[in-house]
């Protein structure tokens, strides 16, 4: 999209990768907390920048936001076909998503 490229459902992966960022570290992938910059410069930062992540991540959900963030939609999860969304390539389990399974205690 910020290419202006023909598109599918990448920016929805794309879109949901920065929301489980910004559930867990606090602040979105691309901008410091409370930081207040230009729609542009976010956009080149988004093209260019490679997010980091602090400990707040498992790895699970560091695998993850690398999976739905990668700057190309070809190697985005949900990504590899471009007529079509394609399964994930994580081990995800299906349990876990819908709330199931064991709980974690903090």
């Amino acid at each position: 999209m910020i290419d202006n490229e023909k598109y599918t459902f990448s920016p929805d992966f794309f879109s949901f990768g920065c929301l489980i960022y910004e559930m867990i570290e606090g602040q979105a992938p691309f901008r410091a907390r409370k930081e207040k910059v230009k729609r542009e410069e976010v956009d080149r930062r988004v093209r260019e920048s490679q997010e980091s992540y602090s400990s707040k991540f498992t790895e699970e959900a560091k695998s993850i936001c690398q999976q739905l963030l990668k700057k190309q939609p070809k190697d985005r999860l949900g990504c590899a076909h471009t007529d079509a969304m394609a399964p994930p390539k994580s081990n995800v389990r299906k349990e876990g998503l819908e709330g199931g399974g064991e709980e974690r205690s903090n």
